[in-house]
């Protein structure tokens, strides 16, 4: 039984909270965050136990067994804040376990860095596969894609794969995260994203690398989540153009569709767009819509290209939900469980006879 001290909280550490408490190996955790970050003193109930975060580091190395250096939405800076706390748990001997991007530790001296157990979902590696067949899948595929990068696909994709796995289907998921490799998933292979590659090459190289989960894993269901935008959000932030959709559309024929939205007010019209946008550029069919609690600043929006978003309060996103689905769409809130469930059951129901399993 292990005592985890996790550094630095912040929202993209929540979804992961609740994860972890199926997790037996784990019977503590301690979540520290900066000062300025507005976490500290919030409290979390896990495993029966309550958690209040605090500022703290260097004094609870002692009582803790291993220290995960876990990714953030906020930006650490200076960088050496993080250097001088994984130096200082690699003095104490601690299990340290780098999560986040390794570029982070390039000044590290080699003698700590090869003391750290490091995140391998970053890195890049050379992909060579001369077999350049797209395969066919034997299991349904789904999607979780967005309009924007922080629409919640990640934590969407954790509540969909919980919701199957406690109705007895096994799951594979291949997360649109890179860096909690500390879950059992796969993080989206990052030689997709970065340069290096052709468009051939990346497109037969993701279809076989989801058909070896497929092969090694025999999962009943695969859940993949796309990082990035579908397209693009206005002039100035546009992310890649939908140039990564376009490589997975070749590559992967989605059974179901989840699309995650910013928070916002989209009419029908709107939705249709959407709809329409997807369809006739990758052929992707959007079966369900999620309204994440995320807007762009709007501040940001009109000076620059946003790069900080705004959090929404959890009891006007249920208002607007209720108010969409008054109207007949079908749409979800990863900030409500029960409307993420009820979509689950839902999309089962519509699979029904490709599934492998049938619900306990």
């Amino acid at each position: 039984m292990s005592k985890i001290l996790v550094y630095p909280f912040d929202v993209e550490f929540e979804p992961i909270i609740k994860c972890l408490e199926n997790n037996s190996e784990i019977n503590s955790l301690v979540l520290s965050s900066p000062n300025g970050w507005g976490y500290v003193g919030t409290e979390y109930n896990w495993k029966n136990q309550v958690i209040v975060i605090t500022n703290e580091f260097e004094s609870l190395l002692d009582d803790c067994d291993e220290v995960w250096f876990v990714p953030s939405r906020n930006f650490i800076h200076p960088i050496d804040i993080i250097i001088n706390k994984v130096e200082a748990s690699i003095n104490m001997k601690k299990n340290t376990y780098f999560w986040r991007n390794p570029k982070e530790l390039e000044s590290v001296r080699n003698e700590v860095k090869d003391k750290i157990i490091m995140n391998n979902s970053y890195i890049v590696q050379e992909i060579v596969d001369h077999d350049t067949e797209i395969y066919q899948f034997e299991v349904p595929i789904i999607g979780v894609m967005g309009n924007s990068e922080q629409t919640s696909k990640f934590e969407l994709e954790l509540m969909i794969s919980e919701r199957l796995r406690n109705l007895g289907y096994d799951v594979s998921l291949v997360a649109s995260k890179a860096g909690f490799d500390m879950l059992d998933l796969y993080s989206f292979p990052q030689w997709m994203i970065c340069p290096g590659m052709t468009e051939l090459q990346k497109i037969v190289c993701f279809n076989h690398y989801i058909k070896s989960i497929e092969t090694i894993n025999q999962p009943d269901i695969i859940i993949i989540g796309i990082p990035g935008f579908m397209y693009p959000f206005s002039n100035r932030i546009h992310g890649d153009f939908g140039v990564l959709h376009f490589e997975i559309s070749w590559a992967i024929e989605f059974d179901y569709i989840y699309f995650s939205l910013l928070f916002g007010d989209y009419d029908s019209q709107v939705l249709n767009r959407i709809k329409d946008i997807a369809k006739n550029t990758f052929g992707y069919e959007i079966d369900c819509f999620n309204l994440s609690n995320n807007l762009m600043n709007p501040v940001e929006l009109e000076e620059n290209e946003a790069t900080n978003y705004v959090t929404i309060p959890d009891h006007k996103v249920l208002e607007r939900l209720i108010t969409y689905n008054s109207n007949s769409h079908n749409m979800i809130s990863n900030r409500c469980v029960e409307s993420v469930d009820i979509a689950v059951d839902r999309m089962i129901k519509t699979l029904e006879g490709y599934l492998k399993t049938t619900a306990v």
